[in-house]
């Protein structure tokens, strides 16, 4: 999906714009946000069928279970990764601490955002009206996983794998967090701290 956006951009301006980390952000977010405006325009369902509601208390505790969740997943991932090669983000080019901001900001909010409401609102919405929710949520987590791929392009197999595998896990997390309150703000803003806390991590080390 970001390569389709990010393609007349490469013809124009050349490979050198998705070498920035923010303007990857960004391209990712507008194609996500693109696709699943198009599904709500062409299949004439209406933004109604969003599933957007303010979060009661109850839905408050499963979106910080869910971010507890998919942290541990993540941390479980980094205890098995072996050391070598290089990690997403490693090679970013960061030239000021405004782009930094923008960079967490961007990652942290844009993208969830974006994921959220293509992965989970109408993907896994969709399908879990012709197939189980249970199966529904693994198809979407796989095509999830499938698509953060190019996230491990510097990394070693091993190292692709488990970060993969924890990418997968985590989409499943989300898509029960979804699955169990029917409103999207949940999964997104258990993704949005957790983006927030690794992008924050990663663009300190980068200027540490």
């Amino acid at each position: 999906m970001t390569t389709l956006f990010a393609a007349p951009l490469i013809a124009v301006f050349g490979q050198g714009i998705v070498e920035s980390p923010l303007l990857q952000i960004l391209i990712t977010f507008g194609g996500y946000v693109t696709a699943a405006g198009l599904y709500i325009r062409l299949s004439k369902r209406g933004v109604q069928f969003l599933d957007i509601e303010r979060p009661t208390r109850t839905e408050v505790v499963v979106a910080l279970a869910t971010f507890g969740a998919i942290l541990i997943v993540q941390l479980i991932g980094t205890g098995l990764t072996p050391s070598g090669g290089t990690a997403l983000g490693t090679n970013m080019n960061v030239e000021s601490v405004m782009l930094l901001l923008a960079i967490i900001v961007s990652g942290a909010f844009f993208i969830p955002v974006a994921e959220e409401l293509l992965f989970r609102n109408i993907l896994q919405k969709i399908l879990s009206k012709n197939i189980s929710a249970q199966i529904a949520i693994v198809s979407v987590s796989l095509v999830f996983m499938l698509l953060h791929i190019g996230n491990y392009s510097l990394t070693t197999p091993v190292q692709a794998g488990i970060g993969l595998s924890s990418v997968f896990v985590q989409s499943i997390v989300l898509g029960l967090a979804y699955e169990r309150t029917e409103n999207i703000l949940v999964p997104i803003s258990a993704h949005a701290i957790y983006n927030l806390i690794a992008y924050s991590t990663l663009t300190a080390s980068l200027v540490g």
